[in-house]
């Protein structure tokens, strides 16, 4: 088992977010420590951040080619600086088959600079 770190959930530190939804952009430190109340759920600026708010970043989704816009460099960020090798590789067979151009765009160019394993 795989512990949870801090970069195994987004975050949104938005203070709109906290107010309206009782926390659930601080879903980082409720990952981490379940047992802590909602309202002292902390902000963890240091792991991966939604582009907006948890309610904007919910509205986006509903629009996938403006999600996929911000959120793939977002993702593409998380390989690149959170990522163990395991996570590396299933990401990199992810990017393939997503259909995102600039996923499966990394993808390629990793797999022409032989960066993934098998």
């Amino acid at each position: 088992d795989t512990p949870i770190e801090v970069h195994h959930s987004w975050d949104s530190a938005n203070r709109f977010t906290y107010w309206f939804s009782n926390g659930i952009g601080r879903h980082i430190d409720h990952h981490l420590l379940p047992e802590r109340e909602f309202w002292a759920l902390e902000a963890h600026e240091e792991g991966p951040q939604y582009v907006a708010g948890y309610i904007a970043a919910t509205v986006l989704s509903a629009i996938p080619p403006l999600w996929h816009r911000l959120m793939a460099p977002k993702l593409l960020e998380w390989d690149e600086k959170w990522a163990s090798e395991d996570e590396k590789r299933l990401a990199h067979e992810a990017n393939l088959k997503s259909d995102v151009p600039l996923l499966v765009a990394a993808a390629q160019q990793q797999l022409g600079s032989s960066s993934v394993t098998a």
